[in-house]
């Protein structure tokens, strides 16, 4: 019986299962940058990218650690939908932003220094108004037989200067009247 040898192997056929081994190491443990660009429906310069942005696990020679990405790559598909709402929202804004130019060039908006304007000039009228009050009632409560009489010619009195400061003044056109202090209206 003829005795076995062990004659060694020849260095390419060592090399090459050495290169089989170490592929299929690679492929167990490492995803290629074109693999983790298809997973993602993104072009490789973006996979290269999201890697820099802290997106996905940082290459070695162009390699991604597979289990690392893979994890990084559900998360970016479960939280995509989050950055969808986000569009959203930023679409929304700039959609408002264009409504407010759009009023702006109708001149349908005004100025926040107008309305603190306009409204000072309210609050100023409806102050004024409201002084008078005892001026307009001081002439006639003493004719008054009844404490139901007085409450009644007081009511008229307020009801009367609600009107004169409900009428609108253009504040845009015109300045509003200044108050007539010296004028008094007696039921």
């Amino acid at each position: 019986m003829p005795k076995p040898t062990h004659e060694p192997a020849a260095p390419d056929a060592l090399k090459a299962a050495l290169e089989r081994a170490e592929l299929a190491e690679q492929r167990l443990f490492w995803m290629e940058r074109g693999e983790v660009a298809e997973l993602l429906a993104v072009s490789g310069p973006r996979v290269s990218q999201m890697a820099t942005e802290g997106k996905l696990p940082s290459t070695v020679s162009g390699r991604h650690p597979r289990a690392a990405t893979i994890k990084a790559i559900a998360e970016h598909l479960r939280t995509r939908g989050d950055l969808s709402a986000l569009a959203a929202q930023e679409k929304e804004r700039k959609v408002a932003l264009l409504d407010i130019a759009l009023a702006k060039a109708r001149n349908e908006v005004m100025q926040v220094e107008d309305v603190r304007r306009i409204w000072a000039d309210v609050v100023i009228r409806a102050r004024d108004a409201f002084r008078r009050l005892g001026s307009k009632v001081s002439s006639v409560l003493p004719y008054c037989r009844s404490e139901a009489e007085m409450q009644r010619k007081i009511e008229d009195a307020c009801d009367e200067i609600l009107i004169e400061i409900s009428r609108p003044v253009d504040y845009q056109n015109q300045t509003p009247p200044l108050p007539d202090y010296g004028a008094s209206t007696g039921n």
